[in-house]
């Protein structure tokens, strides 16, 4: 077992989408230099409602590199590379251990089928049942990047197109089948039990076990109600303003801070407020 993390004690947990991604071109080129000093002095984590695929075309390098958790906290992708023991059960693929928190797909796709469920579905617009032309006049995502957010492992997103009534009894419905609905960024997602604060929280249980002798701040950086959680589990919380100018409601008051700016700048704008950060003097 190791234990020297050459100093890497902080652990960031961060959204993508509106966080650290411009809402509309998906890019953060604008923040790089400051993206990479903080890459190199901490633990950074992608913590999104993004798949694992799409996740890769974000900064392939990192996740090959460091834990990320997709799908809304549905599965934590470990790198063999790091060799943490883990204690949890999981699976071995390619060159990572998954850790499965949520429901597989097939699952929700079944507990779908139960007739209490079927009457609200016809208001959903499923995202794997949109075109890419579709997917793209929505999200302003490139073709190749909307083919693989449709192809989803632990989640069904969609855009609801019925009333707020019928929503509400839609997602009492799926209580009752042990599914529950995140509003993301532009999709509603339906996943299991798991959200973004129990991923990070194992995330933070396993680098105590693997580094005993270490200390770990954590920091979670968000913009929207699926961040929620992850932003309450944290150390220190960061919100990203919105492009909408959405204000999220957080149930805490310590050590939260806001940007002033959207993403990207709105991500390196609130880590340059947090004091762990502040104490690298990273500019």
């Amino acid at each position: 077992m190791r234990n020297s993390l050459s100093n890497k004690n902080i652990i960031i947990s961060t959204d993508l989408d509106g966080t650290l991604l411009d809402n509309f071109n998906y890019s953060f080129v604008s923040i790089y230099p400051f993206y990479d000093a903080i890459n190199e002095n901490s633990i950074l984590i992608f913590n999104t409602s993004k798949t694992f695929k799409e996740i890769c075309e974000v900064d392939k390098s990192l996740v090959a590199n460091s834990p990320s958790i997709v799908e809304n906290g549905s599965a934590i992708f470990i790198p063999l590379k790091l060799k943490l023991e883990i204690s949890s059960t999981f699976k071995l693929l390619d060159k990572y251990k998954v850790i499965i928190l949520g429901i597989e797909l097939d699952e929700i796709e079944k507990l779908l089928m139960d007739p209490s469920v079927l009457h609200y579905l016809k208001n959903c617009n499923f995202l794997n049942n949109m075109t890419i032309d579709e997917i793209c006049k929505v999200t302003g995502l490139l073709p190749n990047i909307a083919s693989k957010s449709r192809k989803r492992d632990f989640s069904k997103s969609f855009l609801w197109n019925g009333s707020i009534s019928d929503f509400k009894k839609f997602e009492l419905t799926l209580k009752n089948l042990n599914l529950r609905i995140l509003k993301g960024g532009r999709f509603y997602h339906i996943i299991g039990s798991s959200n973004k604060g129990k991923a990070l929280r194992l995330i933070l249980e396993i680098y105590k076990k693997n580094f005993p002798y270490e200390s770990f701040i954590t920091i979670a950086l968000g913009n929207s109600e699926n961040d929620n959680s992850m932003l309450k589990e944290a150390d220190f919380a960061g919100v990203v303003r919105s492009s909408d100018d959405f204000i999220l409601n957080l149930k805490r008051k310590k050590n939260v801070y806001y940007s002033n700016d959207i993403a990207p700048l709105g991500w390196k704008n609130v880590l340059l407020k947090i004091d762990p950060i502040k104490k690298l003097n990273l500019g």
